[in-house]
């Protein structure tokens, strides 16, 4: 069937979708997958429902037929080819454009003495940020994810040198690329204090001040996860992890003690973070959904946030918990088998993104 089939590769459709070529986006998948995951501005014909909704399709675009590896969407080129039209197959499906990412700059004031990138993995939503220190040659790197050699092609192409590589806290909707980096470029990998993993780190608490120039604060966040910290410099910025979103906020009903948990999370948010300047711009580690391609950075100021946040909308911690305990959110996919593979207690010698194919599902509003 192939040898008639044209295909497309991710970091290519990445690019006609930046150039605005007329495309049309199919995916095939059920329409659970897609309401779960998918790449914006595509659309749901289900594979089985594909034959009689051909005459919908336009004739004039190119037709890039989607799915999670790109199994199924050769079957769907192949019902489009046979009714004339012109359609494309994205190589890998979904779980290739999970490789692909897109960088924005946040915009700070001049005193702040930062330039923040924001580097997006836009199919998963991971967030990450390389931070350089004006009049230096030394940078940070916060919240990585497995895809080394995109932060490595980074940091050599400014020509700076990684002074710390840290993770907010032990992830669970990706794995991490920090020890790996930390031991190809030789930058100490930092941790939350209290993290409890299998291998040895330095506390973000103790190493960060040392790397950075002008005020680091790290503040405890409990809640999503039990080592949760978020990073505040300058007083200009605030990398918040998966503690703190835009939109709303991280989960903490994955883990034991899923109540008092809730109710560790809306003090540090409503008590730690909403008590900064209403002027310093949060940065969070995901965002829950696909990411647009060319699009500015995912940032906004604490003021915005705060007036604005799902988690504003309740008064006190009982009635957010209240709200947690009888709402329930599906599980993100091999979260606990992730989280092990960041604790150092499973091989990471697997297909990393088979793993994490799906969702990141890291909020919960």
């Amino acid at each position: 069937m192939s040898e008639n089939i044209n295909f497309v590769g991710a970091a290519k459709l990445a690019e006609m979708i930046k150039q605005h070529q007329e495309l049309l986006l199919l995916d095939i998948r059920s329409q659970e997958q897609y309401e779960g995951w998918h790449i914006p501005m595509s659309v749901n014909i289900p594979l089985e429902e594909l034959d009689k909704k051909l005459i919908e399709l336009p004739q004039d675009k190119s037709i890039v037929v989607i799915c999670n590896r790109g199994n199924s969407s050769k079957r769907g080129a192949k019902l489009l080819e046979d009714a004339g039209l012109k359609a494309l197959v994205l190589e890998g499906g979904l779980k290739q454009w999970n490789t692909v990412y897109d960088t924005s700059w946040i915009p700070l004031n001049a005193k702040s003495g930062l330039e923040v990138m924001q580097i997006k993995r836009i199919g998963k939503g991971c967030l990450s940020y390389l931070i350089f220190m004006k009049g230096s040659k030394k940078a940070v790197l916060i919240d990585p994810t497995h895809h080394v050699d995109l932060y490595k092609n980074l940091i050599n192409g400014y020509n700076v040198e990684l002074c710390a590589v840290c993770d907010t806290h032990v992830h669970a909707d990706h794995v991490s690329g920090g020890r790996k980096l930390s031991e190809q470029l030789g930058a100490p990998y930092c941790l939350p204090e209290v993290s409890k993993v299998a291998f040895p780190f330095l506390p973000i608490e103790e190493k960060l001040s040392k790397c950075m120039r002008g005020e680091t604060r790290i503040i405890a966040t409990p809640g999503h996860t039990e080592e949760s910290v978020c990073i505040v410099l300058n007083q200009s910025i605030v990398f918040t992890g998966d503690t703190l979103f835009i939109e709303n906020v991280g989960r903490s009903d994955l883990g034991e003690e899923a109540a008092d948990n809730a109710r560790r999370l809306y003090e540090s948010v409503t008590k730690n973070l909403f008590s900064l300047p209403g002027e310093v711009m949060i940065a969070p580690a995901h965002i829950h959904k696909s990411v647009l391609l060319g699009e500015p950075a995912y940032t906004a100021d604490i003021a915005y946030v705060k007036s604005t946040n799902f988690i504003s909308r309740f008064a006190e911690s009982d009635a957010f918990t209240d709200f947690i305990e009888s709402h329930s959110i599906p599980t993100p996919p091999n979260y606990q088998w992730i989280k092990d593979i960041n604790r150092g207690n499973e091989s990471a010698d697997i297909d990393l993104d088979e793993l994490e194919l799906g969702s990141n599902r890291c909020a919960i509003g």
